[in-house]
């Protein structure tokens, strides 16, 4: 089959060709014509000059009788050969013996040559007393360039006495003919090849456009349009292939980009793009021939692998691809840190098609991302359950939302230096009359993959600022906001609309946002974190020091409060290191006027540290686990500072029972 690429040059190639073969033809037909005409030519002067030697030579008959000619005779003969270019002729007897030559005119019988020796055609003309004429070029140096030589029977009283052989130069009147029939041609020539040649341009104009077009149309049918891979109706045709010929050594691969709705969301999808491609480089050099690779959803990525002969190889790939992936992607002169997630499925073992093996992949890729991310996982019939979990709570989400099912637990926080509770975070719960209680760890990816956490998002804002009227006026309710609620929608006007609907100040509603939205430092996040500001909400830096930590937010962004990570709370005490990293993040906020809050307190080590180091705020469970309403409300009375008669009741540290 010759390729779409091949098809404008070969009919360039077709197009010369037919020119050359039509000059080719032309030229013949000239040659052919100048030949005709010369035959023609050399017929009638045969003719004519055999006429005159018989009218002006009187003594031809004797002559052709083997008498010698006379001397006016040889002067006329000496004379005609002068006309009409005759280079030679000889004269013939009716048997065809030679008489006289026009090279030896004064002597007769100068030969015993006969005609038939010196002309192939000698004897057609005897038998039938007919001109014949033969156009060539010369036979020998001392000839003419181009001749033609005829023979006419010599007539006298109604008989045949003899015959003429004549050799005339035609070279002249040959250039002279090719010259006007080459001239001709070649203007003919020009005339067909523009009527041909101009819509053959035309047409091979179209026919490279078409073909333009038609790779265009193949490259958005099989080619995915941001990385150059192949889309998912490529990959699964090769895929289809694979194991309808029943290749025992193929694998596939599905590959996930962790926290990929991250990147979008808070850099923006410029840098998505630009990750992707990242992705698809490190993916092509890890394959390295080994599997082909293609593009099947919007941070998905599938690999053929064809020469996978057990299940090690398939495992040693997956692996690579992970590590790999690990590596910091550059994006917007940033370093951000990666990680992928990979789904593994052996032919025939988990799948007889390709949709069996594909549903197999993507299981074991759902596995993995429950796993812990940045991991892969070969596939294994027990994961099916886990996938069946995890569609069946994404059910669960969905309904929860349109039934408005969600419930809300709080936490509460102790101001450190008085023992009071001065606020709460509320956490959102799904309590399923199938399932029990769903962890919040489990339904938020969910949601998020889903698509569904903005929802979500709304409808804590919305709770929350209706549990601030529930609670006693210096209690305030902090929420937190995902990533996705800051690109999307009108975050503003929804945590407005939702204060102004409970009635209640805005300066009790705690906004808690985390690092990475921040990492998009631009001025749409500054904007809304200032309008958000500016409604009078308070501003949290939740989960400091557990990513991408940059002192640059705590000046740039009007934050009230930061939030220490748990994990630096739990480390403190076995290094000192981490304390000292406590301290001076303390003493930086208070040197910018801001609280600090140390969440994930379990000891009283950990609380006496904390109170040590001027910490402000602690939450954790040496206090209290989260709690529905309807328990906040007697904790609050039982813990929070009663001040009668001037004296403080409860100390700060006394460990609930």
């Amino acid at each position: 089959m010759i390729k779409p690429a091949l098809r404008p040059a070969l009919r360039v190639v077709a197009t010369a060709l037919t020119a050359v073969a039509f000059a080719i033809l032309t030229f013949g037909f000239v040659n052919r014509y100048v030949n005709e005409i010369l035959r023609n030519d050399a017929i009638e002067r045969s003719s004519s000059w055999t006429q005159t030697m018989v009218t002006n030579v009187s003594d031809l008959p004797e002559i052709v009788a083997r008498q010698t000619p006379s001397d006016e005779t040889v002067l006329f003969l000496e004379q005609a050969r002068a006309i009409g270019n005759v280079w030679r002729f000889k004269i013939f007897d009716a048997s065809g013996k030679l008489i006289l030559s026009s090279h030896d005119i004064g002597n007769a019988n100068a030969t015993d040559d006969s005609m038939a020796s010196e002309h192939p055609f000698a004897k057609t003309a005897i038998e039938t007393d007919g001109i014949y004429v033969e156009t060539r070029p010369r036979r020998n140096k001392f000839e003419p360039e181009y001749v033609s030589e005829s023979i006419a029977p010599i007539w006298s009283q109604g008989e045949t006495v003899g015959y003429i052989g004549l050799v005339v130069d035609e070279t002249s009147r040959r250039d002279k003919a090719t010259e006007v029939a080459t001239r001709f041609a070649a203007i003919l020539i020009s005339i067909v090849l523009a009527a041909f040649c101009i819509p053959a341009i035309g047409f091979i104009r179209r026919s490279r456009q078409k073909e333009q077009a038609e790779g265009k149309l193949e490259r958005l049918a099989y080619y995915d349009t941001l990385t150059g891979l192949k889309n998912r109706h490529a990959i699964t045709q090769i895929l289809d292939h694979e194991t309808a010929r029943n290749n025992e050594r193929l694998a596939i691969h599905i590959v996930d980009l962790d926290n990929f709705k991250l990147i979008n969301d808070t850099m923006g999808h410029d840098a998505g793009d630009a990750c992707l491609r990242n992705v698809t480089e490190r993916l092509t050099d890890v394959a390295n021939g080994q599997a082909i690779v293609g593009r099947i959803g919007g941070d998905e990525f599938l690999l053929v692998q064809t020469n996978a002969r057990s299940a090690a190889d398939a495992e040693k790939l997956a692996g690579r691809i992970v590590r790999e992936m690990k590596r910091p992607v550059l994006i917007s002169n940033s370093e951000m840190d990666t990680s992928v997630s990979v789904g593994t499925a052996l032919f025939p073992r988990d799948g007889f098609s390709s949709i069996e093996l594909v549903k197999s992949a993507d299981v074991a890729l759902y596995t993995a991302k429950n796993s812990g991310r940045g991991c892969f996982r070969l596939y294994q019939p027990e994961y099916d359950d886990k996938l069946k979990r995890r569609r069946l709570v994404e059910t669960k989400v969905r309904q929860a939302i349109d039934a408005g099912s969600f419930t809300l637990a709080f936490q509460p926080l102790l101001d450190l230096a008085s023992g009071n509770v001065v606020g709460v975070e509320a956490l959102i719960r799904l309590e399923d009359a199938e399932l029990g209680a769903i962890s919040p760890a489990e339904f938020i990816p969910i949601a998020e993959e889903a698509g569904l956490i903005e929802d979500i998002g709304n409808w804590v804002i919305a709770e929350g600022c209706r549990s601030l009227a529930l609670l006693p006026a210096n209690i305030k309710v902090a929420v937190n906001l995902s990533a996705i609620q800051f690109s999307r929608g009108d975050l503003v006007k929804t945590v407005n609309s939702a204060i102004r609907s409970a009635g209640v100040d805005a300066d009790r509603l705690e906004l808690e946002i985390t690092e990475s939205l921040l990492l998009r430092d631009n001025d749409d996040v500054l904007d809304k974190v200032e309008r958000l500001k500016a409604i009078g909400c308070s501003l949290v830096l939740d989960d400091f020091g557990s990513g991408y930590s940059s002192l640059s937010y705590l000046w740039r962004y009007p934050f009230d409060k930061i939030k220490i990570d748990r994990e630096f709370v739990a480390a403190m005490q076995k290094n000192p290191d981490v304390a000292g990293i406590v301290e001076t993040v303390i003493a930086l906020a208070k040197k910018l006027d801001m609280k600090v809050t140390a969440e994930g307190v379990e000891t009283v080590d950990q609380a006496n540290t904390l109170s040590e180091l001027e910490c402000d705020q602690v939450q954790g469970y040496l206090y209290s686990k989260p709690l529905p309403m309807t328990e906040l409300a007697s904790f609050l009375l039982r813990h929070n500072t009663v001040q009668h008669a001037g004296k403080t009741k409860i100390p700060i540290l006394r460990a609930i029972s």
